[in-house]
Order: C-alpha cells, then structure tokens, then sequence
C-alpha cells in the first residue's frame, strides 16, 4: 500500500478568464505551494475503491487551485482519478498528464517519481481514487469558493 503515497503541491490555476469555457469559473492566486501526502495512512483515506459520503476530505483546496500528484515510489506507476466535472480544465496550460472530461478526471500512469497535475474550477466535493499495483485506496478533496 506504500505505492498509493501520492505528494501533492497546490498553486494557482494560470488560465485566463478568455481560455475558459465557462469565463465565470473563478482562479486566485496563492502565496506558495502546499505539500500534502496521500495513502492509507493519512486521516480521510480509505483501501478500496470508494469514499463514504461522511468521509472527512483528504485536504481542503479553494477553486482555481492546481494539484501536482507525485508518484514517490521508485518501482511502481500509480494512476489517480477524480470524479466530477473537469472539461474547464481541458485547456488549461497548468494540467499534465490528465485527461479532462465532463465526467471526471484521470492520469496517465504516473512513472515511479513522476507528476501529473490537474486544476480544480469549481466548488464541491470529489472522490479522489488512487491506483497502484493492483490496490485502491480512495478519499475525498474538497473545493471551496474563494
């Protein structure tokens, strides 16, 4: 279960108000990069593959908000996804390694030590779902309006 440990840094979303598909979604701006760990040992995290609805949130993010995942393991790839509505995401320049979709959110594999990092547009709350080597383990992030 060590392989589903996934890092995270948060940092502002640099997409424009033009480049959305939605131009009311809203973007700020925070002073530096949180770094979170995520795996079954951390409080709100759970084996398996879903959150309870009463599950306390993994961490707390404000919309506009960019995750980096980092895969910290040295032989494992992880695969993270989310479910909620991410096509505001699709072109912004701060996501890689994520397809964006109306229906959710998901990473290439992520290579042992690598990133892949996605924006969150819109408050709510998201069940996060981390994959690797046959494990799950699952969570919940939730986005606040600034």
């Amino acid at each position: 279960m060590a392989a589903l440990a996934a890092a995270l840094a948060v940092v502002s979303c640099s997409t424009t108000r033009d480049s959305l598909a939605d131009p009311s979604e809203s973007h700020h701006s925070i002073a530096s990069p949180r770094v979170l760990v995520l795996g079954p040992a951390m409080a709100g995290f759970v084996a398996g593959t879903h959150s309870r609805p009463d599950q306390k949130p993994v961490t707390t993010l404000i919309s506009g908000e960019v995750v980096f995942f980092r895969n910290p393991d040295t032989a494992k790839f992880v695969q993270v996804r989310i479910d909620g509505d991410f096509a505001g995401c699709a072109h912004c320049v701060t996501v890689t390694g994520f397809a964006c979709l109306k229906d959710g959110a998901i990473s290439r594999a992520i290579e042992p030590g690598g990133v892949a990092s996605v924006c969150f547009h819109k408050p709510g709350r998201f069940q996060l779902l981390v994959e690797a080597d046959g494990h799950s383990s699952s969570g919940v992030l939730e986005v606040t309006a600034p």
